[in-house]
């Protein structure tokens, strides 16, 4: 059978047949990758900070991985313990058949070394997180040792995320290969980097979310990945099945014609007038308090209908009796109310930490009148308009932090059929990874980008599930990790090969992630530019 290897050739990789007079300069085409570029070929994200290294690979055993570290390795084990299992299945995924037939190779000593550990509480990733780390990798004599240091757990497991993709699968040598002498710096550009999955509109497995990323195992699950699980808890809107019991708590519940009421059915809204709903939240808020610990709250605040508040009478009543009209502005001033409240609640539950709150994009938020209803120093706003909405520097103007959702890039369900009408969706077309990739903060947020903490897609699942959730998310999901990680001067021409690669490597670990060439393309690079 035909042997194929690769040589680059003006920093593209070039397929030729393998004979016994060029065998030496094959390379096998990850190896290629790694080193036919301006920067390490496999690594996503590209890291930030200052890269160096040369071209020598060197055959690493795969059986001796040795992990040392500067923690009491008693001290949150289990933490520890995922990791370095999870590290040995990524190589062990590069394989063939996940085994690997040829023996021999140097030995691997992996050694970490943290700054800041606190001996009493579990890691928590939040707003202040130092997730910076220092990695090197050096050939000794008889092995090859990875020194990764950082300030914190978060950190080392970046550092390992980022030496395991300083290992390739040589299938010509059938070996697994470590790029040694390297040393590099790296840090995040946005603090927040986000993944929005909407489990309202369909039911996602826990195994489904865990391969993206029983509530608790969900939540620990991303610690060790260094993932913060941020639940949302939409209000006063969308509050549809699940009230049944509690109906005299909410206004136009499963109303008709539901257009009139609400972005989608069932309608349902609560209603800010009665006692008993902010009872209800508190219940819900603590019991969100204990399984997530949260260190910033998402209060929703999305898609709420005036028309639903002002068709029951019981809150026309009430708003009569406190010398309210019944006009467009007082059924605002009775959305500022609820959401103040709502917020004191929060507060209650947090025993008045004020933890900030997340709102998205909405008539509340508007610039004109926001000031009148929220706090600059409490409220972070989650922009899901265009890029170049107006209502975006407005609300930076007026010095409030936001996460960027702009609909133009970062709504993933865009470009599919309309779920009602022989068409397609509101805000089609389909948003390819080259547009994620390209959509800069600074372009969005002009001279506020110091407001912007980062950037979150949205997975709205009135037509994604669990069996095409992979497909949606990869690997347009990763241009934006990289986009907010990195944030890149170049522009996606410059990851295109970078982004062949490692939508392979998504696959090799169990993501069905979407394909975004033909296969010849990854096996010919040069030949599809």
């Amino acid at each position: 059978s035909l042997i194929y290897g690769y040589e680059c050739i003006e920093k593209q990789c070039v397929k030729f047949e393998v004979n016994e007079e060029n065998l030496k300069r094959a390379l096998s085409l990850p190896v290629c990758y790694m080193l036919c570029s301006d920067t390490i070929g496999t690594l996503w994200p590209k890291p930030r900070g200052k890269v160096t290294h040369d071209s020598h690979l060197f055959h690493v055993d795969l059986s001796k991985i040795v992990f040392n570290s500067s923690v009491n390795p008693a001290l949150h084990a289990h933490l520890w313990q995922v990791n370095e299992e999870r590290f040995a299945k990524r190589l062990q995924n590069k394989l063939p058949n996940n085994e690997i037939k040829t023996n021999g190779g140097y030995p691997l000593e992996i050694r970490i070394n943290v700054d800041n550990f606190d001996v009493k509480e579990v890691p928590k990733l939040t707003l202040n997180s130092d997730e910076s780390y220092n990695l090197k990798v050096r050939k000794g004599n008889d092995s090859i040792t990875a020194d990764i240091k950082a300030e914190d757990f978060f950190g080392i497991r970046h550092g390992l995320e980022t030496l395991s993709q300083l290992i390739v699968y040589d299938d010509i040598k059938d070996e697994l290969q470590i790029l040694a002498n390297v040393s590099l710096s790296d840090k995040p550009a946005f603090k927040w980097r986000g993944l929005m999955l909407d489990t309202a509109r369909h039911f996602y497995s826990v195994k489904s979310i865990k391969r993206t990323l029983d509530i608790i195992q969900i939540v620990e699950y991303g610690r060790q990945r260094g993932i913060r699980v941020m639940p949302e808890f939409d209000a006063p809107a969308h509050v549809g099945e699940g009230w049944q019991s509690k109906s005299v708590t909410t206004a136009c519940f499963k109303a008709t014609p539901w257009p009139n009421y609400c972005a989608v059915p069932p309608c349902g809204q609560l209603d800010p007038t009665i006692n008993d709903t902010y009872s209800i939240l508190q219940d819900i808020y603590q019991e969100m308090f204990n399984l997530f610990d949260p260190d910033v709250f998402h209060m929703g605040g999305d898609e709420v209908f005036l028309t639903c508040w002002k068709d029951k009478s019981s809150i026309n009543d009430w708003m009569t009796e406190s010398n309210w009209r019944l006009d467009n502005s007082d059924f605002m001033h009775l959305w500022g109310h609820f959401q103040m409240k709502a917020m004191r609640t929060v507060d209650a539950v947090a025993k008045h930490k004020q933890v900030p709150i997340i709102l998205w994009t909405s008539h509340l938020t508007n610039p004109a009148q926001i000031n009148k209803y929220l706090n600059k120093n409490r409220y972070i706003i989650q922009m899901w308009t265009k890029h170049s909405d107006p209502q975006v520097l407005g609300v930076l103007k007026r010095g409030f932090r936001i996460i960027v959702s702009n609909n133009d890039a970062l709504y993933f369900d865009c470009g599919g059929s309309d779920w009602l009408q022989p068409a397609n969706n509101w805000c089609s077309p389909y948003i390819v990874w080259q547009r994620v990739y390209d959509n800069r903060m600074e372009n969005i947020s002009k001279p506020y980008v110091s407001q912007v903490l980062g950037a979150e897609a949205a997975v709205w699942s009135e037509q994604i599930d669990e069996q095409n959730l992979d497909q949606r998310v990869w690997p347009r999901a990763s241009a934006l990790a990289e986009r907010l990680w990195t944030n890149p001067r170049d522009n996606w021409q410059k990851a295109l090969d970078r982004m062949r690669l490692h939508r392979e490597n998504l696959v090799e670990n169990g993501i069905a992630a979407e394909p975004i060439q033909p296969e010849w393309c990854l096996q010919n690079p040069k030949n599809c530019v």
